[in-house]
C-alpha cells in the first residue's frame, strides 16, 4: 500500500490584515507554516511516500528568505518523501522553481505543458501528471497509460464545459483519459465527485481557514494506493490548528448590549476558546434598543482567540407611539415616516440614528 498526501491552498506569508491585529496576523502566519511542517511530520509518521501540493503554497511573489529556508529544510529533512509542487494563481514567480538541484526530492510542473513523473510499483506504475494552466492550455495532448495508476494535478475552478484556461477546468474534457484521481486546488473546502467510470476529482481544501469566508473543517486528503487492485482510496484528515465559526444569534427580544452579550455567550462553547468566531446578530429590534457593537466585542474577546460582531438586525418602529407625541423626537419620527423618498429599512435606520443623537449618544 502506497500512501500520499494531497494538499493545496496553504497560502504561506498571507497579509491577514483584514480582521487581525498586526500581532495576530504574525502569529497566524506562523501557524500556517507550522501546520504545513506538522503535516509533513504526520505523513512521515504514517509512511507517506509523497506530498502532492495542488497550488497556492504561497500567497504571493514576495516570500521571506526565512520562509524559503524553512521549506527547503523540511524537504531536505525528509528525503524519503517526494514533494510534487504545482503552482497556483497566487504562486507568482515561486521561489521553489530554482530549488530542483538543492532539493532533489522536489518535483515541479510546467506551464501549458503536461509533465509526468513515474513511480514504479510492485505491479505496474503510479504516474503523477500535472500542468500549470494559462489561457493557452489544452487537454488534447494528455496521454496517460490505461495500465498505470494515474494521478493528475490541476489548480482552478471546475466547470462542466468550456475551454481550459488560467482558472477554468472543463471536466468533460478530462473524461476517458484513464485518470484515477484528479487532485485539485483553488477551492478552500474539501469537495469530491465522480469524474467518469474510472476516476474521481477532489479538492483537498485549504490546510487552515484564514477568514470568515472559510468556516468548517480544514486539513488535507490522505490517499492510499492499492497496488494489487489498481485502486486509490481517499479520506479527509482534519488538521487545522484553529477553526472558523459563524454563530447566528437572534436578538429580537433584547433591549440592551448586555442582553445581547449574554445571548451570544450561550452559543460560544469551551471548544471555541482557541478559534476565530464571528457573532452575527439577527432579528428585529425596537428603536429604543441600546446596542453597542464595540462594547460587545470587548466583552466577548476573552471567550476565544479572535471574535468580532456583525450587526445584521433590522429595526422596527411603532409609528403609532409617535403619532401625537409633541416632543422633538415625535416630530422627527413623523417627518421621516412621511417622507416617501426612503424605503422602510432606510426610514428605520434614519430614525435609529436620529433618536441616538437626540439621546446624546456620540456614536450612532
Amino acid at each position: 500500500m502506497v500512501k500520499l498526501i494531497h494538499c493545496a491552498d496553504v497560502h504561506l506569508h498571507s497579509r491577514l490584515n483584514t480582521h487581525f491585529s498586526v500581532q495576530q496576523a504574525k502569529e497566524r502566519n506562523g501557524e500556517l507554516i507550522s501546520s504545513f511542517v506538522n503535516m509533513v511530520e504526520y505523513g512521515d509518521a504514517h509512511g507517506v511516500s509523497a506530498v502532492l501540493i495542488a497550488g497556492d503554497l504561497f500567497d504571493g511573489a514576495s516570500v521571506p528568505q526565512s520562509l524559503q529556508n524553512v521549506l527547503v529544510h523540511v524537504m531536505q529533512s525528509h528525503p524519503d518523501i517526494a514533494f510534487y509542487y504545482l503552482k497556483g494563481n497566487h504562486d507568482e514567480n515561486s521561489v521553489l522553481d530554482g530549488k530542483w538541484e538543492e532539493v532533489p526530492n522536489l518535483f515541479c510542473f510546467r506551464n501549458d505543458q503536461w509533465t509526468s513523473y513515474t513511480v514504479p510499483l510492485f505491479c505496474g506504475n503510479l504516474t503523477i501528471t500535472g500542468m500549470e494552466l494559462s489561457e493557452n492550455s489544452s487537454f488534447d495532448d494528455l496521454n496517460l497509460s490505461q495500465q498505470d495508476i494515474n494521478i493528475v494535478l490541476l489548480h482552478g475552478q471546475i466547470r462542466n464545459d468550456g475551454k481550459p484556461d488560467g482558472m477554468n477546468i472543463p471536466l468533460k474534457q478530462l473524461e476517458d483519459h484513464h485518470i484515477d484521481y484528479l487532485a485539485l486546488g483553488h477551492i478552500h473546502r474539501c469537495e469530491k465527485g465522480k469524474l467518469d467510470e474510472r476516476g474521481i476529482w477532489c479538492y483537498s481544501g485549504s490546510l487552515e481557514g484564514r477568514g470568515f469566508d472559510e468556516p468548517g473543517e480544514h486539513g488535507f486528503v490522505m490517499l492510499e494506493v492499492d497496488e494489487e487492485y489498481g485502486r486509490i482510496s481517499s479520506s479527509f484528515i482534519p488538521f487545522a490548528k484553529r477553526h472558523v465559526h459563524l454563530l447566528h444569534v437572534n436578538v429580537s427580544d433584547c433591549f440592551s448590549t448586555m442582553e445581547m452579550v449574554e445571548r451570544a455567550k450561550k452559543q460560544i462553547t469551551e471548544s471555541m476558546d482557541n478559534d476565530m468566531v464571528r457573532i452575527i446578530l439577527e432579528g428585529n429590534v425596537d428603536e429604543t434598543c441600546e446596542k453597542d457593537i464595540t462594547t460587545m466585542e470587548k466583552l466577548l474577546e476573552d471567550t476565544c482567540w479572535y471574535v468580532e460582531v456583525k450587526d445584521e438586525t433590522q429595526m422596527t418602529v411603532d409609528y403609532d407611539l409617535y403619532a401625537k407625541d409633541a416632543s422633538l423626537k415625535g416630530e422627527f419620527v413623523r417627518l421621516v415616516y412621511g417622507n416617501n423618498a426612503y424605503t422602510a429599512l432606510e426610514k428605520a435606520e434614519i430614525i435609529r440614528c436620529g433618536i441616538a443623537a437626540l439621546n446624546g449618544e456620540g456614536q450612532v
